[in-house]
């Protein structure tokens, strides 16, 4: 069997960091919608004068994401 060299243990270990520095930006993309909210807001109060407006809105968010 041949022993390991040096550029195959760097080759090794470079892999290793770029895979955990791929999974952990992979994480961080997850994480956030394109507006940089990590989870979409509830359902906005039905009450008040551009309750109808903010529904309406919040709709078409739902339907977009």
């Amino acid at each position: 069997m041949k022993p390991v060299t040096k550029p195959s243990l760097r080759l090794a270990f470079g892999l290793l960091a770029l895979t955990v520095a791929m999974m952990h930006f992979a994480d961080a993309a997850r994480a956030q919608s394109s507006l940089g909210i990590g989870v979409n807001d509830g359902m906005a109060p039905t009450t008040g004068p551009f309750a109808h407006i903010l529904m309406w809105i919040n709709l078409r968010q739902q339907e977009f994401y």
